[in-house]
């Protein structure tokens, strides 16, 4: 989408070159036309831009939040509960079992869980 300023910048110069020509012209309607064209593209101009700030506004805001997100914890409710380390179970291990270990960084909830693949 970013390659359409361009292209719009580029249509708005075409019209300014038009419009030129349409000045030694008696012809009203063309230059009401073209005054029309030229607005509706600076329009368009202005709201690609603000939509590609937005965009990268929202895209930022994404960053910070899964960087952020965390699983609920079981004792203080808050988004907060992450896995801390992941290490191979002792009993398990030959099935590819871990032992993981989640913390809460808002209450300091610490348990341990194992983990085997393909059993959720």
């Amino acid at each position: 989408m970013s390659t359409l300023i361009p292209t719009v910048t580029h249509a708005i110069e075409l019209t300014n070159r038009l419009s030129e020509l349409c000045d030694k012209a008696t012809h009203d309607e063309l230059r009401m036309i073209m005054g029309e064209l030229k607005f509706q593209l600076a329009e368009l101009r202005m709201g690609l831009s603000e939509s590609f700030q937005e965009t990268e506004m929202l895209k930022l805001r994404l960053a910070r939040l899964e960087e952020q997100a965390g699983q609920i914890c079981p004792r203080c409710s808050e988004n907060s509960y992450r896995l801390e380390s992941s290490e191979r179970d002792k009993i398990f291990s030959e099935i590819g079992g871990c032992l993981r270990t989640f913390r809460c960084g808002s209450c300091g909830f610490s348990e341990q869980a194992v983990h085997i693949p393909g059993l959720g």
